[in-house]
């Protein structure tokens, strides 16, 4: 029979100390989820910085468009005040000419116009 020689070697423990390992690790951990952080942070930035250069050039459109409409409206509100200036000096007019005690030869028809009403 013949006998197997079957070498051994000795395997030196490492020197590594279990809780600085985990203090390392959770020291990488926090590195990972800090720079995770940050890439959505810059993620949503760029989103909102986009966003808000979409509204601000919305904003300066309706702000265009209001100038334009109250620009083609001008005329109109112009003629609109001439009007009612007009009507209004009319209206005066008239009621000074209808004041009681005038002479006025309106002032004999206030009554039965008054009276029509009725």
């Amino acid at each position: 029979m013949s006998f197997a020689v079957v070498s051994t070697v000795e395997l030196a423990d490492p020197s590594l100390d279990l809780a600085d390992v985990q203090a390392s690790l959770s020291v990488l951990q926090q590195a990972v989820h800090q720079t995770e952080a940050l890439r959505e942070l810059r993620s949503n930035h760029e989103a909102l910085r986009r966003e808000f250069l979409a509204s601000r050039r919305r904003v300066e459109d309706l702000d265009r468009q209001l100038a334009d409409a109250a620009n083609a409206a001008s005329p109109y509100v112009l003629f609109c005040q001439h009007k009612y200036d007009v009507i209004r000096h009319k209206l005066e007019s008239t009621r000074t000419e209808l004041a009681p005690g005038t002479n006025s030869p309106y002032q004999e028809q206030v009554p039965s116009v008054q009276e029509q009403r009725l």
